[in-house]
């Protein structure tokens, strides 16, 4: 839900691989970018600004193979909006894009150009610049999926994750 505007819904269909737009709560649905992303999040202080992380949710819980071709397509990775969903484009990094497989997503309350990204291989990584450069944040974490982030309400400066599986 656009925090802007409640009327503005963007929902991910994995039916059609599709986002699909409302403009009017909900009402009507028009079938935007063929892409199916599997987390959505609108900047809550810019929600013109949108990121989405397109990976099959099917390869993040195990129901199929990490080797199925869902999982290892080049259009996997992280998308950004900056018209409020309704053009996408690939992130430029090849941290967070061209197969990468996105965990988490989460976006800074007060600025729309700092996200948080958890991937499969690259751990936690932070952009300051809207997703176009991208630093780790892997120090003391252990070596295991990141699978939640979670940017803690009193201090937005503290990121939590939660880790998937047993070391």
């Amino acid at each position: 839900v656009d925090p802007s505007n409640a009327d503005h819904l963007l929902y991910l269909s994995k039916e059609l691989a599709s986002l699909l737009t409302s403009y009017d709560g909900g009402q009507t649905w028009s079938v935007g970018q063929a892409f199916a992303p599997n987390r959505i999040l609108f900047a809550p202080s810019d929600p013109k600004t949108v990121y989405a992380g397109a990976f099959p949710l099917d390869c993040v819980d195990g129901t199929i193979s990490s080797q199925d071709p869902a999982c290892t397509s080049q259009s996997n990775g992280l998308y950004i909006s900056n018209d409020g969903g309704q053009t996408w484009a690939a992130a430029p990094s090849q941290q967070v894009s061209g197969g990468v497989q996105i965990n988490a997503l989460v976006v800074h309350p007060r600025d729309a150009q700092t996200v948080y990204v958890a991937t499969n291989d690259g751990g936690v990584l932070k952009s300051t610049d809207g997703g176009q450069n991208w630093m780790q944040l892997n120090s003391g974490l252990p070596t295991l999926p990141v699978s939640v982030l979670a940017i803690a309400p009193s201090n937005p400066e503290i990121l939590f994750t939660a880790m998937k599986g047993t070391e």
